[in-house]
């Protein structure tokens, strides 16, 4: 049986973190369509990257990035790749800003989850356009971003309280004194 840390260089054995990936995914194309709120979704793949990035080693955030970018493409209509590629700068720019910025603030997932949902759609927005399809900037960021930035900035104690938890008891044992 594979305890805590015995997998050294994944964050949390993969028997538990790709299934919960999966299972993120999934939630975010069938039931968080179901929970708009001023015509957004919150975004859960988003704020869980953005949670774990802020809360584990770089390698946490790049996994969920990776893997749960790869389940979005395959069950979303954006061009394929747009999710992973938004979700990985997400993941880089999350523990690079946030984590010197705002290091142990109570702000930070909150602003990590605003800052987050912006880099998020104006990638996919680009993606969108790159590929051939038309995108009215003002009405998508009327319509959509400033929307998503809310609904994600206010789900986001709730995911990064869950996040923290499963990394807590999953994670590598801290060492201390």
């Amino acid at each position: 049986m594979v305890g805590r840390g015995e997998w050294g260089w994944l964050p949390i054995n993969p028997y538990v973190s790709i299934p919960l990936i999966i299972l993120v995914a999934v939630s975010q194309s069938t039931l968080a369509p179901h929970l708009t709120i001023w015509g957004a979704k919150p975004d859960l793949m988003l704020l869980a990257v953005a949670s774990w990035s802020l809360l584990g080693r770089a390698s946490e955030g790049v996994l969920w990035s990776a893997l749960g970018g790869l389940v979005l493409d395959l069950l979303s209509g954006v061009p394929f790749g747009a999710n992973t590629v938004a979700l990985g700068l997400i993941a880089g720019l999350t523990r690079l800003v946030f984590m010197n910025v705002f290091r142990l603030s109570i702000v930070m997932p909150l602003a990590a989850a605003g800052v987050s949902t912006v880099v998020y759609y104006v990638v996919l927005l680009l993606g969108l356009r790159l590929s051939g399809e038309s995108v009215v900037w003002a009405d998508a960021v009327l319509r959509v971003v400033i929307p998503s930035v809310v609904v994600n900035t206010a789900v986001m104690p709730v995911v990064f309280g869950g996040v923290r938890w499963l990394h807590k008891h999953t994670g590598p044992e801290e060492i201390g004194w």
